[in-house]
């Protein structure tokens, strides 16, 4: 416990608030990455989603923070934006490349994983079925990268997965 607040207290010092008067005119999209995101259906939005983070923010909604932070550490994440799928901007196409990569074969290390095919005309793309909660929920993981972008999606069917890979490569290469 010690050794995260030696951590954290520096980390708060150079944390500079916002100005009360400036929230009115605060970019909603400052690194332009929501934009370029598939927005989540009405019913599926949340007060987390729709929104870029910064690279250390983001590992909040990350299943295993523990092991994803150094993948995005190394590839030189800046921004996450999480909505409908999540787009990781890396530093740039090469990192994205490895960083698709590394977070595959982390998803496929899961004892329950269970590979699964790539989205037709992605042959670069990778998915994986793997579960959660003891094996009682199933969720299909797809990974590739497009220029400088690493693209996640989960869901519980595979072809919503696939199809949310797709339509998400599409937006960044359109």
């Amino acid at each position: 416990m010690s050794r995260t607040l030696d951590l954290q207290l520096p980390l708060i010092d150079t944390f500079v608030p916002t100005d009360q008067a400036q929230f009115v005119s605060l970019p909603l999209d400052p690194s332009g990455l929501v934009a370029r995101t598939l927005p989540s259906p009405p019913d599926r939005a949340t007060s987390t989603t729709g929104a870029a983070y910064p690279r250390d923010a983001a590992l909040h909604f990350e299943d295993n923070p523990v092991a994803v932070g150094p993948l995005l550490t190394d590839a030189g994440v800046d921004f996450v934006s999480i909505n409908l799928d999540t787009v990781y901007r890396a530093r740039d196409a090469a990192a994205a490349a490895t960083l698709a990569k590394a977070y595959g074969d982390l998803v496929a290390a899961s004892p329950s994983a269970q590979a699964a095919a790539p989205v037709p005309g992605l042959p670069d793309s990778r998915c994986t079925k793997a579960s959660q909660l003891g094996g009682v929920i199933s969720r299909y993981w797809c990974v590739t990268a497009v220029d400088r972008y690493m693209i996640k999606t989960v869901a519980r069917q595979f072809d919503q997965a696939q199809q949310q890979l797709a339509a998400q490569y599409r937006m960044l290469t359109g």
